[in-house]
């Protein structure tokens, strides 16, 4: 039944058992696309922006999923990920891949490497989609690699004198960064 319904993709599981002697019961999923007569599908996703950031030659950071879903009639069919872009400074350091290439999909951002200079990295990862009134839809990806920290020391060494039996000499100061 249609009616009350959003646009949208509904999921159920149906079970199917059966009387007859050792028959396995099993399980039908199925799946009703509700769509606008006459609105082509949108691809949508969620989040809209992924931010990534490391410690330079630190283990590589944990990979990020994003929602792709339909935001408008029709069923989004044709999902691909085009050729990412990088900005300036470095290349080829993110990958993208699908789960599906029918909506609802998870698209997985995953870095490759953390050997990159302490910096702010941009790439923008394109999804397309036959017939969808926004593609290709571009996702803005961040990455920001950190020097590891480091100590500074205001002098590498310190000398006191004082004499037998005389007074202790004066305190030294080192400051630490």
């Amino acid at each position: 039944k249609i009616s009350g319904l959003s646009v949208g993709t509904y999921t159920a599981q149906l079970p199917i058992t059966s009387t007859a002697v050792g028959a396995q019961p099993d399980t039908v999923t199925i799946s009703l696309v509700v769509s606008q007569v006459g609105v082509p599908p949108a691809v949508a996703l969620a989040p809209t922006i992924v931010t990534f950031a490391a410690q330079n030659a630190a283990p590589i950071p944990q990979a990020k999923v994003v929602n792709v879903t339909n935001s408008a009639g029709g069923v989004l069919t044709g999902l691909s990920v085009g050729t990412i872009s990088f900005g300036a400074g470095s290349s080829n350091w993110l990958t993208a891949a699908l789960s599906q290439s029918t909506a609802p999909a998870v698209l997985t951002l995953q870095v490759t490497t953390t050997a990159l200079a302490a910096g702010q990295y941009t790439a923008n990862v394109p999804l397309t989609s036959v017939g969808a009134s926004n593609s290709p839809k571009s996702l803005p990806v961040t990455y920001s690699v950190s020097a590891p920290p480091y100590l500074v020391l205001s002098a590498s060494t310190k000398t006191f004198s004082g004499t037998v039996g005389g007074a202790n000499p004066p305190s030294q100061i080192i400051t630490v960064t």
